[in-house]
């Protein structure tokens, strides 16, 4: 039973590391473009 609990509090951690990694580097991804965006229209 508790390895089970175990193994499902694992996974769940897991797969929310993962969601929340991956959602943390696209919104850096988009930062860094939008900011690259607005340094090329300046030096433009």
């Amino acid at each position: 039973m508790s390895t089970l609990f175990f193994t499902m509090f694992s996974g769940v951690s897991w797969f929310f590391y993962k969601k929340i990694l991956t959602e943390f580097l696209s919104a850096t991804f988009i930062l860094a473009y939008e900011f690259g965006l607005v340094v090329s229209l300046l030096i433009l």
